[in-house]
This record gives structure tokens, C-alpha cells and sequence, in this order.
């Protein structure tokens, strides 16, 4: 699975009848083994507004049902990054983490050379983006993506644009070629203080509000934007919340937190990790039998 743990977990609780959607009311909080309560704002946008995406929650609920049946149930995730989930989890559904699947030039540098993941992010400009972002200081971009699945209205993307622009921030900011909705005035504005790259192939989820709440409130490694009375997150918003994350005390609070969490991700990966473990337990079972 390449959703976390806990969206997964969540989909499985629906499947087996012990949660149901849409939320009746606006302040309505689910609470659930293993995660923090979670209100409407919280969850993945197909639990959130199931009616809006029939077609996406059939198949997805369907692949989760035929999960039940299945020995291994192989997470995208590490353990300490959602230790209480699977520790809910144990016992009741075979949820087994493998992750962070990130190539290892990233994490622990076991592979000389793997730096491949699948389809890349930086395909075909790969070269103009890394030229340029070898002209920036360290921990200095912006870097804006907001997955295959994600529908940014031309209002959102304007106050988007605007925003970035007020931080005075270099940015990174990846647009789908069919969305590509970006102010004109805004792009003969940037010069090298960003640079804009059309979308390519790479499977992307959106659970991002779920995952918010836990980048937030869990793992204390960002902040969330506020929308306004009619939903959109206003430049001034934007402008806050990046400051926030790159200046000051919680910006620097949150630098930490993040190298905890990738020293805790590398820890995982490397030779006797639980992931690693967990790894050569799931290819002896494969060569000796089903798992006991």
C-alpha cells in the first residue's frame, strides 16, 4: 500500500462495517484505536465528501475487501512514525511495514548510484531543475506539489502564486500541464527567485488532510493554513504559515523534529530495522510457505 498506515487502517474499519461516511454533522469527531481524534477537516477527501468521489471509493473499498482474505498487507511506512496504529493493529488485521521505499541515496546509502524512484517527479527537466537549485543555500526552497488526484481552482492557485511570491523564498512549484492556471503578471514577475515544472507520471495519493494532521499535530514537523469562509487559503495566509515554518523558534523546532524522524526512517531501513526485518521475514515466508 503507498497510503500510511493509519488511512489504511481507516479504510479497513469501513469495510468491516465498524465506521461509517459522511460525517452527519461539521463538528462530528471519529475516534479510533491507534489514532488522534479526528475531525471532518482531518480526514481523506473521499471519506470526508464520499458523494463527490462514488466511482475512486467503490474501487478503493473494493481492493480493501479483498485484502481481508490476503497473509501480508505491505505498508509504505515505518513503525516508529505510527507506532500506535500498529500497535492497535496487531493481532487483527496483517498490516506489516516496509517503509520509507525511497531510494537509498536518500536514506542510507547502501546502493551506490540508486537514485531511481519509478517515475520521476523531474522528468523531462530534470537538468534545468537541478541546475537551478544548486544556485540555492541549503534548506532554502519552497518545494509546492499537490499530488495526481488534487483539483486546485484558478482562485486557489492566484492566492498560491501571490503568496509565495510575498515570502521572498526561492520555490520549487510543480503544476500539471492541464491545470496550469498560474497569473501571467505572476510568471514574468519570478525571474530566478522560482521556477515552475509541468507535471509527469508519479503515484500520488490525496489523504493530505489526514496526513496534515498528523505533520501538525503528531509528528510536529510543519503547520496547517487556515481556509477562508469560503474555503480558499488567502496569500497572507500562505505568506504566514511558510515564515513560520522556515524562520524562528518553530521553524527550528521543526527542522529537529524532521531529522529525528529521518534518522528514525534510516534507522528502520538499515540492517536489523523493523522494516528491514520485517523485509526478510516476508521473502522467507515466500520461499518456505504461507506465513504461520
Amino acid at each position: 500500500m503507498t497510503t500510511s498506515a493509519s488511512v489504511c487502517s481507516m479504510y479497513w474499519q469501513i469495510d468491516l462495517g465498524l465506521l461509517s461516511f459522511p460525517l452527519k454533522q461539521q463538528t462530528e469527531t471519529v475516534s479510533l484505536p491507534g489514532l488522534p481524534p479526528l475531525g471532518r477537516c482531518d480526514l481523506p477527501s473521499f471519506l470526508a465528501e464520499p458523494a463527490s468521489q462514488t466511482a475512486y471509493l467503490e474501487a478503493i473499498m473494493e481492493k480493501f475487501h479483498s485484502l481481508n482474505e490476503d497473509d501480508w498487507v505491505l505498508c509504505n511506512s515505518f513503525e516508529d512514525l505510527e507506532i500506535e496504529l500498529v500497535k492497535s493493529m496487531g493481532g487483527k488485521w496483517p498490516l506489516v511495514t516496509v517503509g520509507p521505499m525511497v531510494p537509498s541515496a536518500y536514506l542510507d546509502q547502501q546502493i551506490d548510484g540508486d537514485r531511481a524512484y519509478g517515475a520521476s517527479l523531474w522528468k523531462p527537466k530534470s537538468s534545468q531543475c537541478f541546475a537551478w537549485l544548486d544556485t540555492k543555500p541549503p534548506l532554502s526552497v519552497i518545494y509546492v506539489s499537490f499530488g495526481s488526484m488534487g483539483n486546485i481552482s484558478a482562485e486557489q492557485v492566484e492566492e498560491i502564486a501571490w503568496g509565495l511570491k510575498a515570502s521572498n523564498r526561492p520555490f520549487l512549484w510543480v503544476v500539471k500541464e492541464s491545470e496550469n492556471k498560474l497569473p501571467t503578471e505572476f510568471l514574468n514577475s519570478v525571474g530566478e527567485s522560482g521556477i515552475v515544472v509541468s507535471w509527469c507520471d508519479q503515484l500520488e495519493r490525496s489523504d493530505q488532510p489526514m496526513n496534515a494532521k498528523f505533520v501538525e499535530d503528531v509528528w510536529k514537523v510543519g503547520v496547517r493554513s487556515e481556509k477562508d469562509e469560503v474555503g480558499i487559503v488567502k496569500r497572507e495566509e500562505l505568506d504566514r504559515c511558510i515564515r513560520e515554518v522556515m524562520d524562528g523558534e518553530k521553524g527550528g523546532e521543526i527542522k529537529r523534529n524532521a531529522n529525528k524522524w529521518r534518522e528514525l526512517a534510516k534507522s528502520a531501513v538499515s540492517a536489523g530495522g523493523t522494516s528491514d526485518m520485517h523485509i526478510n521475514e516476508f521473502v522467507v515466508k515466500l520461499l518456505g510457505g504461507k506465513k504461520g
